[in-house]
């Protein structure tokens, strides 16, 4: 029975540090040569209000650390560096939650359809000029495509959760799945969904398994349109699907091939924008290793299809969900 509970434990695990797994170690040293060129990136501060809920008053929890993981929807080489004409945006996020007291962490996965209020960003790439109600993936198409439109992204996530600090972030391009699949020789798992009215070409017939190539990879985590029932919550099965089979592919790899961490730094780093040190993401990947993972938490709400797919949380359930991981009752 032990061994039962505890295998379940061990694979809510790795769902969830699959999805900074290789990137993290990646990480780590591609910042640190920034570090080291300009300077460690400031620390952040959090300075939430009190929150009331069902007659009480919430007080911010203290040594409570988040981490926003972004994947664009676009290449890096499709992405205009420094230019208000971006387009992309940010189909898969996850908030990572450190609690340094009860030594946990959870992470809350974001629908990105997310209707939210953003910022709006002017034709310098960075002065914020307005906001609007949209599908929180488009904040990210606001700015020139870099930090600017990061912070844009965490700005919105801040807003949709009741105004917690995001301190930290960090964006992944589409090409870096492929990137990423090819590190482990390729992503083995059995296909969830019919993907023939995508593209026939691609090889996915659902029920088969298969070790996916780089373009099957990039396929299986983005596409939406013409798969399954065409919503995010068929795809985000698919993601979840992909990354805890990463991550047990990357756990032998790390064991078996000793030039896995290098070639996983050399090929990861352009493609990923972040706003911490590499101390930093040490300092996160330690506490994956010896914190309790207290699971993942889903939003739960309404889709509704319009003229896009629209995703409205219950706000009574995700006010709960940020007191319960960021807030405490005050004395």
């Amino acid at each position: 029975m032990r061994k039962t509970e505890q295998g379940k434990k061990n694979k809510k695990i790795y769902i969830l540090v699959s999805v900074i797994a290789v990137l993290l170690i990646a990480a780590i040293l591609a910042v640190a040569l920034l570090d080291s060129k300009y300077g460690f990136f400031p620390e952040q501060e959090v300075d939430n209000g009190e929150l009331e809920y069902n007659g009480e008053t919430y007080v911010p929890r203290y040594g409570i650390e988040t981490f926003l993981l972004m994947g664009l929807d676009k290449a890096s080489y499709d992405i205009e560096d420094n230019s208000y004409n971006n387009d992309s945006q940010a189909d898969f996020l996850m908030l990572l939650v450190f609690d340094s007291v009860a030594k946990t962490y959870s992470a809350i996965q974001i629908n990105r359809d997310t209707i939210t209020q953003m910022d709006t960003i002017g034709v310098d790439g960075h002065t914020i000029v307005g906001s609007v109600t949209k599908q929180i993936a488009l904040a990210h198409t606001y700015g020139a495509g870099g930090k600017e439109s990061c912070k844009n992204v965490a700005r919105a996530v801040s807003n949709l959760l009741y105004g917690v600090d995001v301190n930290y972030y960090m964006s992944l391009t589409l090409d870096s799945v492929g990137v990423v699949n090819d590190l482990v020789g390729g992503v083995t798992l059995e296909v969830f969904d019919d993907f023939s009215g995508l593209d026939e070409d691609l090889g996915l017939v659902k029920g088969q398994t298969v070790t996916l190539n780089a373009k099957q990879a990039q396929a299986y985590v983005q596409a939406r349109k013409d798969v399954a029932d065409s919503t995010n919550e068929s795809r985000m099965k698919r993601q979840q699907q992909f990354l805890d089979a990463l991550q047990k592919q990357a756990e032998e790899k790390f064991e078996t091939d000793p030039d896995f961490v290098m070639n996983a730094i050399t090929q990861m780093s352009e493609f990923m924008v972040t706003d911490t040190s590499s101390a930093r993401l040490d300092t996160l990947s330690q506490k994956m290793k010896t914190y309790e993972f207290k699971g993942i938490v889903k939003m739960d709400g309404e889709t509704i299809v319009k003229e896009f797919v629209e995703f409205y949380p219950d706000k009574d359930a995700l006010k709960k969900t940020v007191i319960d991981l960021f807030y405490e009752a005050k004395k």
